[in-house]
């Protein structure tokens, strides 16, 4: 499992700095962060997921409400923008947000953003 770190996003800017990612990968999550997936495969199509932790919710008003782990399909050669994530939903016990890749071949990289 990869372990990425987060770059802030500055109001001069940012350069961001790819990392290689691994098929199940986590990050320190405060609710400001969002995943920058790149997918690097010429040929492949791929599914990023993101692992909600709290999935049910009972609520007077509406009644029990279900959350489902957001995903998206990334093209081959493809990027997406996901994000960002609520910590009440989505971080672990250790406060990680994790996520997923379908099918990883060493093309796979991606930037953790946080806005300051």
């Amino acid at each position: 499992m990869a372990t990425l770190t987060s770059q802030e996003i500055i109001e001069a800017g940012l350069a961001y700095t790819y990392t290689s990612i691994d098929a199940a990968n986590k990050f320190i999550n405060t609710g400001r962060e969002f995943i920058l997936y790149l997918n690097e495969s010429t040929e492949t199509s791929k599914v990023i997921a993101v692992t909600a932790e709290v999935t049910t919710v009972e609520s007077e008003i509406y009644g029990d409400l279900t959350k489902s782990n957001p995903s998206q399909t990334v093209a081959a050669s493809g990027s997406v923008l996901i994000g960002p994530f609520p910590v009440e939903a989505y971080n672990d016990s250790d406060g990680y947000c994790n996520f997923t890749i379908t099918t990883t071949d060493g093309n796979d990289k991606a930037v953790i953003l946080y806005l300051s």
